[in-house]
């Protein structure tokens, strides 16, 4: 019975370890991602009252303009691989208009909503736009996409 006990008790704890160090792993990577956003957007004019708030609005961000980012994402791969109605440099400008418009919509959402936080203008302009350049390296022409004619 106590072998038994132990046994279990050690695959729990490494389980409990396993999960706090993927845990880690992630938010270590969301800090970085947030650090930069932040410093990005102080330079142009971010004001914030903690590091809650900041930490509070980018979690925000995140989580609205999830679904938004599948869409911009999607269009330009669509009409570059399965219509083939444009090349991959259009599809690349495509995407980075759609995405630096929308994101642009959800920093404004959540600067509006959020009190403890003032973002410029300008602050969410460069970093929506520098963060779609960075991610329409992610549209290429290797992308395939199952289709029902199959």
């Amino acid at each position: 019975m106590k072998k038994i006990f132990e046994k279990y008790f050690a695959d729990s704890i490494a389980r409990i370890l396993a999960i706090t160090f993927i845990v880690g792993i992630i938010a270590g990577v969301f800090l970085l991602v947030f650090s930069f956003c932040g410093v990005i957007m102080r330079f142009f004019g971010f004001e914030y009252h903690s590091v809650g708030s900041i930490f509070l609005f980018f979690v925000v961000v995140s989580i609205l303009s999830f679904p938004i980012d599948l869409i911009t994402e999607t269009l330009p791969k669509v009409l570059l691989v399965e219509f083939q109605k444009i090349n991959l440099r259009q599809a690349r400008v495509l995407y980075i208009i759609l995405n630096t418009l929308c994101s642009m919509i959800c920093y404004s959402l959540v600067d509006y909503s959020i009190d403890s936080v003032h973002a410029s203008d300008m602050a969410i302009f460069m970093v929506s736009f520098i963060i779609s350049l960075i991610e329409a390296k992610n549209i290429t022409e290797k992308e395939t996409i199952k289709s029902n004619r199959d």
